[in-house]
């Protein structure tokens, strides 16, 4: 069966503790991090070679955001710990059906750099988030991703499940 193609359509930001202020006219995009795993090398001196063994836990998460316009609430909370929440609408294309996409990210806005100014182009900036301890992606209710650095917990993944049973928690 051949997988949906999704078109996203609408995208708005927002911190949970101002939800009626919206950014659907200046938000461009919005970036949500890859997971990748932390790796452990091993070179044998007596193997043909190397293994990058997958360690059950991944590196730190960064959000990213492009925007265009000014934000002066955006800067006003820069490099404190914040609760967003991000909806996005999708097309599913084949159905012709359109999806909810929603998330939450607790964490701070570590970096905010301009984009260049033109005559021609609206003025814009980018937002990265670091010391994100909670990250969840949902589409239709069905969670995509839940991360939790408190709680310990990153599903899907069956590697922190079986790593924290045998650790005994």
């Amino acid at each position: 069966m051949q997988q949906p193609l999704y078109l996203v359509g609408e995208i708005d930001l927002r911190r949970k503790d101002a939800p009626e202020t919206s950014r659907a006219i200046i938000i461009n995009k919005m970036f949500i991090p890859g997971i990748k795993y932390l790796t452990v090398s091993h070179n044998p001196g007596g193997g043909v070679g190397a293994i990058d063994a997958i360690l059950p836990r991944i590196e730190a998460l960064e959000p990213k955001a492009e925007i265009k316009g000014e934000d002066k609430d955006l800067r006003s909370v820069m490099g404190q710990p914040v609760h967003w929440t991000f909806a996005v609408s999708m097309r599913d294309m084949k159905a012709n059906k359109w999806l909810k996409y929603r998330g939450e990210i607790v964490g701070a806005i570590a970096e905010w750099e301009p984009d260049e100014m033109s005559a021609e182009e609206f003025k814009g900036f980018n937002l990265v988030w670091k010391e994100v301890s909670h990250l969840e992606v949902t589409m239709e209710n069905e969670e995509l991703l839940y991360y939790d650095f408190w709680e310990r917990e990153l599903r899907p993944d069956p590697q922190f499940a079986a790593a924290k049973r045998a650790l005994g928690a």
